[in-house]
């Protein structure tokens, strides 16, 4: 497995620290292994945050204390603050739909604190902050390629600390030896996909069924931990990535644009940096079940994000205020361009 970023030179001749496997919730849960994270330790957590990021704090007896983010999703690291104790060993941020997080001060807040610094990247593969991929920003962190591109699976931990070369051989042999998913009716919708992004068009109509609203922390004991699918680590490698970072930030720019002449739908990103490839558009809405409706009718995938864990879903009102307030729409295929004007 030599080349596992082939868009922008990470790879493991050059960069041995990189273990893969099926998903990214089990590349974080290697690397709290790596940092020797277990019973005892606590993590700060965004409190904006999907719920399958518990599984590897679960697993391993790690406590997860939540810190507040505001709705243009940046830490608020001075609440942060106040949470650290003793047991606190590192700061998870993420970078949401693909979007950078303020890296220098929260690199600085980590340094000030001793703190190991989590980048979860599972958003943002394709993306870069200038001309720095993101995933070089924290001391680990993780990416989750299938949710980029159309694999059945495919996730990373990408190691960025010196020092640690023989623990990460370890992990590796680990890594190798996961068992293979089988999942006949995934195989068959990613080749769908991928076939709709050869074409440039959605073919989300033919997998789509009406929305249902998960249930906060329904999926925070959903282990899969299996190892990347060798047929996945060939469609990446010949992936055109090119093309898809087009795309992306092509459509990306018409949902803008056109959220710029609507009254009920506010961009939580108003701006697209160069080298950002967007996971997705989001957006505030008045009525997240009418826009769900809508998608469903145009044959849009639009979806909501993040399905928040138990505790953060009944101890922050806010929160959970803002969540039932975001859709996401897709940026894949010039439909949704022509849509969008």
């Amino acid at each position: 497995m030599n080349i596992i970023f082939p868009h922008n030179g990470l790879n493991q001749d050059k960069h041995p620290a990189i273990i893969t496997c099926g998903y990214g919730r089990s590349a974080l849960e290697y690397g709290y292994r790596l940092l020797g994270l277990g019973a005892g330790d606590e993590i700060l957590y965004p409190d904006f945050i999907c719920d399958v990021v518990m599984v590897p704090a679960k697993k391993l007896g790690i406590a997860v204390r939540f810190y507040p983010t505001d709705d243009t999703l940046c830490p608020d690291l001075y609440a942060a603050r106040r949470l650290l104790n003793q047991q606190t060993r590192a700061m998870l941020a993420v970078n949401y739909f693909g979007f950078p997080q303020p890296f220098a001060a929260i690199k600085n807040f980590c340094r000030e604190h001793g703190l190991f610094f989590i980048e979860d990247n599972a958003q943002g593969f394709l993306s870069k902050q200038e001309d720095t991929p993101l995933g070089l920003f924290g001391d680990i962190s993780i990416f989750s390629m299938r949710k980029t591109i159309p694999l059945i699976n495919g996730a990373a931990l990408l190691v960025n600390l010196d020092g640690y070369a023989a623990q990460c051989q370890n992990l590796s042999k680990l890594a190798v030896e996961l068992p293979q998913e089988r999942n006949f009716l995934k195989a068959i919708k990613t080749a769908v996909k991928r076939q709709g992004r050869r074409w440039n068009c959605s073919v989300d109509g033919l997998l789509a069924k009406p929305w249902e609203i998960p249930e906060s922390g329904s999926t925070e004991n959903e282990d899969l931990n299996y190892g990347f699918s060798p047929g996945a680590l060939a469609a990446l490698r010949k992936y055109d990535f090119t093309d898809e970072c087009l795309r992306r930030r092509n459509a990306f720019q018409h949902w803008l644009d056109w959220s710029g002449r609507r009254n009920d739908v506010a961009a939580v990103f108003s701006l697209l940096p160069e080298g950002v490839v967007p996971y997705a558009f989001p957006a505030y809405v008045r009525d997240r079940r009418a826009w769900l409706e809508w998608g469903r009718k145009n044959h849009i995938r639009v979806s909501t994000w993040p399905t928040l864990p138990k505790w953060v879903a009944g101890h922050r009102p806010a929160v959970c205020q803002r969540t039932e307030r975001l859709v996401i729409f897709p940026c894949l295929g010039k439909k949704y361009g022509r849509l969008a004007r």
